[in-house]
């Protein structure tokens, strides 16, 4: 008998530490997977949470107040009502459905924002009436944040393709673009520089505008290309409060007088390696921002200076190497943006302003110069608190100088030198060689690298300087110019072309000391890099 009760006893023993042991696995489970249980009382409105359950919503073990409104104060306020009317309708649906599934946003005990995934299984009493709720809680935090970076990357991915569909448009079309708006800007400085005292004056006016759009057509390619990081550049080391100090008066002419311009900067400023130009673009088209935005007058901050973005910051913005920057900040005190206003600020040819008043390509050249720099851009802004871009360039090597480009004052533009055009556009080809015999020159013209070659063979005499188209048939201005650099390494050579920066990189036009001249140029700005090449010595 009492062999018996022994048994009996140790196998109770056995099977106490038996369900401990699957207790304890469970809670491991549990534990491992980020889950909780809970059950509630509906009835006598008592809500019961496992240690797990309370770990999730950041509550000391045993410290949670188990009632349906203890566990709905961590919901946020935006979020409460439509989590409240989903349990009402679920308990009281007529049909069968006895599960229910959702998520929501918590505040937890410790303050830390996280995401639960709530799902319990409804039984009923005798009568059919809802008696209790039981079900698991999941710590679905991951999961969440997982899913915002992927659609993150998606609306990145989109933009960054519709981005390139437009690139590649402005790409496409901007050779034979190009080449048709300098043909239009040479012509009318030709028949512009032939108006005397007796030319009528609504000639001279209609010839004016001409120009005038098409410069502004010029402008506006140019802002294309840059948004879509196909511009042509010929980056250097610059100080950017050089560079924006000398932009202050034409800043003063840009703005109203009821804006006022507060410059503020770190003396000790590292230089930036990016062309100059593009600096300017970028100062020209965000002060034309905040000018827009602050229409009742207000005051536009400048500041450069130096920040580090950490390891913090770059884990939110993939695009971001931690470490230091030069940074920009550009700041108005103007109406301030939206939310769905700044999400689109970036996108080609979106404007808020009315029709005619403006292009949408602003901000988006602005992106775009910054990306093709390695740079990174942030904004700020609330509606009636004003906006604040950031700008970020990357230090430049420790190796890099700063270059200082030569002031010279140039006022001779003719001279006497040989020339030799290189240039498959008929329009073009012409052109140049009326602008250059009218200055002077001594000018020889080829179709194409293989005529000009042939041309160089059979000239008597000294050929100073080959200006050359870079995209050709058959032979390129860059082999073209090797293989007369070979016959005569003293030979100027100023390369042209009408083609995106993408295309052109290929052909060695863009190295450091190789002069380049981009489409549309001037009359006055192809004699001033001819002059400049010819009295130098060397290629700029």
């Amino acid at each position: 008998m009492s062999a018996s009760k022994t048994v009996g006893s140790v196998d109770a023993m056995e099977l106490i530490d038996t369900v401990q042991r699957s207790n304890d696995k469970l809670r491991y489970a549990l534990h491992a997977a980020r889950m909780g249980l809970w059950e509630w009382d509906l009835l006598a409105n008592s809500v019961i949470w496992s240690p797990e359950t309370e770990a999730i919503f950041g509550v000391p073990e045993g410290q949670f107040k188990g009632t349906y409104e203890a566990y709905a104060a961590f919901i946020p306020p935006d979020w409460l009502d439509r989590i409240n009317v989903k349990v009402t309708d679920f308990l009281n649906e007529a049909s069968d459905v006895s599960e229910i599934l959702y998520q929501h946003p918590i505040v937890r005990g410790d303050g830390v924002d996280t995401w639960v995934e709530v799902r319990g299984t409804l039984t009923k009493d005798a009568a059919g009436r809802a008696a209790s709720m039981a079900g698991i809680c999941a710590d679905i935090s991951d999961r969440i944040r997982q899913e915002q970076e992927r659609q993150n990357l998606e609306v990145k991915l989109q933009h960054a393709q519709k981005m390139e569909a437009i690139g590649q448009l402005a790409g496409g079309v901007a050779h034979d673009f190009n080449n048709i708006l300098t043909a239009i800007l040479g012509n009318g400085d030709i028949a512009m520089s032939a108006l005397d005292e007796h030319s009528p004056p609504r000639i001279a006016a209609a010839l004016e505008q001409i120009v005038k759009s098409a410069q502004r057509a010029a402008a506006l390619t140019r802002q294309l290309l840059a948004f879509s990081r196909r511009q042509v550049t010929q980056p250097r080391t610059v100080n950017l409060n050089k560079t924006i100090d000398d932009l202050e008066p034409m800043l003063h002419r840009l703005l109203p007088e009821n804006i006022t311009i507060n410059r503020k900067s770190t003396s000790t400023l590292p230089s930036v390696f990016i062309d100059p130009t593009q600096v300017e673009q970028i100062v020209m088209n965000l002060a034309v921002n905040a000018r827009d935005a602050m229409s009742n007058g207000g005051i536009l901050t400048l500041y450069t200076g130096v920040a580090t973005l950490d390891k913090t910051y770059a884990d939110d913005h993939p695009e971001v190497l931690p470490g230091k920057y030069v940074m920009l900040s550009v700041s108005d005190s103007g109406k301030g943006m939206d939310k769905e206003t700044l999400s689109r600020i970036y996108e080609p040819f979106f404007t808020t302003k009315e029709l005619g008043l403006g292009t949408g390509l602003g901000l988006a050249t602005v992106y775009g110069i910054v990306k093709q720099n390695n740079g990174h851009i942030s904004v700020y802004s609330e509606p009636g608190s004003g906006t604040v871009f950031r700008v970020y360039f990357p230090f430049p090597p420790d190796t890099a100088k700063e270059d200082v480009p030569e002031i010279q004052h140039r006022t001779d533009l003719t001279g006497t030198e040989t020339i030799l055009v290189a240039e498959d556009d008929d329009l073009i080809r012409g052109l140049v060689e009326t602008q250059l015999s009218s200055a002077g020159y001594n000018v020889i013209t080829a179709a194409n690298g293989e005529e000009a070659n042939e041309k160089y063979a059979h000239h008597e005499g000294h050929i100073d300087l080959l200006l050359t188209d870079v995209i050709m048939p058959d032979m390129n201005g860059r082999v073209l110019a090797d293989t007369l650099l070979e016959k005569q390494p003293n030979i100027k050579v100023l390369f042209i072309s009408g083609y995106t920066a993408n295309i052109i990189a290929n052909h060695g036009v863009q190295d450091a000391g190789v002069a380049f001249l981009e489409k549309p140029f001037t009359l006055k700005m192809l004699l001033t890099k001819i002059k400049g090449l010819l009295n130098q010595g060397l290629q700029e």
